[in-house]
């Protein structure tokens, strides 16, 4: 049988010096430190690769998810239309009341001044049509008109002396502050 063939590349006489001593040492250790570094190598590119398919998978989902939200975009915008008018609705709303209040303070203020021929309330007017029995009943009425805030103008259209009925006939207009509604005055 033949034996285990084997090559040293030492001398074995050399065995004894430093730079021997490390030489064997690097041939003994060394593929050891090339297998170690080669394994951290290969985990390294494994776990790139699997980095790069999560990223992939991640942008994937944004692909999709950005689909799933333009194709919800149209029913976002008209979400938001609907909800700008309701605000519209409740704001214009809330104006009518306080229009509303301000007319029906303004005829049971006239009561004691006035007596009323006609009244038409417009979207911020009001037109009176009545007569007194005095001038100072009339100017009384138009003095508690001025002192309103929420009284814009008032208008005298007429005011006229009816002798065979002892009264003065009178034509008002108000105009009431507009209410601002974002874009559109009311």
């Amino acid at each position: 049988m033949a034996k285990d063939a084997s090559i040293n590349l030492l001398r074995k006489q050399q065995k004894t010096g430093g730079f021997n001593v490390f030489l064997e040492w690097l041939l003994t250790y060394g593929r050891f430190i090339i297998i170690a570094v080669q394994t951290i190598a290969l985990i390294a590119l494994v776990y790139r690769y699997t980095l790069d398919r999560e990223l992939e998978k991640v942008q994937k989902q944004i692909k999709e998810r950005q689909a799933a939200i333009q194709e919800r975009k149209e029913e976002e915008n008209s979400y938001r239309n609907l909800h700008e008018r309701l605000s519209l609705v409740e704001t214009i709303h809330d104006s009518s009341k306080k229009n509303r209040d301000l007319f029906v303070e303004t005829i049971a203020t006239a009561s004691g001044y006035l007596v009323f021929n006609n009244i038409v309330f417009e979207k911020n007017t009001i037109r009176i049509n009545a007569y007194t029995s005095s001038i100072g009943l009339f100017n009384s009425f138009v003095k508690l008109l001025r002192e309103d805030d929420r009284i814009e103008t008032i208008n005298i259209g007429r005011v006229e002396s009816d002798s065979s009925k002892a009264r003065i006939n009178i034509d008002i207009s108000v105009s009431i502050k507009a209410v601002a509604l974002g874009k559109t005055v009311l």
